[in-house]
């Protein structure tokens, strides 16, 4: 399986975490966040009814998820407070934007929405959150998550 779900995190609060994606796989491995300090990585078991979650301290993640097949319809990240989160946009440049949900959907015509007001984060906090999402290989189609207000 391909990991299909990659995104930065960045909270200054512990939350409550929630990936919401409907998949037809019956076992599904958990969303992985593997953190820039502190212990690593940290994951988020699969509740059933596609829904995945668990308690996230402060600090800076990136996740993944691996599942295959797809997700039926969108993928919505909630974190419950705002948070920023990150991708990597079409031009292949790390965006970063704070909002308290986020949702993504594996649109091959549209993959990669606008992502709204950018955020800006310190210089070493944006380089480790840049290389580390690169690292991350995600297939043609795989999610972007972008701001709830962008959603179509």
């Amino acid at each position: 399986m391909d990991i299909k779900l990659a995104f930065g995190l960045h909270t200054d609060a512990t939350i409550a975490l929630v990936v919401n994606g409907r998949t037809s796989t019956p076992d599904l491995a958990p969303v992985v966040l593997t953190a820039r300090t502190g212990p690593s990585p940290i994951t988020l078991p699969y509740q059933g009814d596609g829904r995945w979650s668990g308690t996230v301290a402060p600090g800076d993640y990136v996740a993944t998820l691996t599942v295959a097949p797809w997700f039926e319809g969108a993928v919505e990240v909630d974190a419950g407070v705002s948070v920023v989160f990150l991708c990597i946009d079409p031009g292949d440049k790390t965006i970063a934007w704070s909002d308290t949900v986020a949702v993504g959907r594996g649109d091959p015509k549209n993959p990669w929405p606008p992502p709204g007001v950018p955020v800006s984060l310190d210089a070493a906090t944006f380089k480790w959150f840049d290389d580390h999402l690169h690292a991350v290989a995600v297939p043609k189609g795989g999610v972007v998550i972008k701001p709830r207000a962008n959603v179509s």
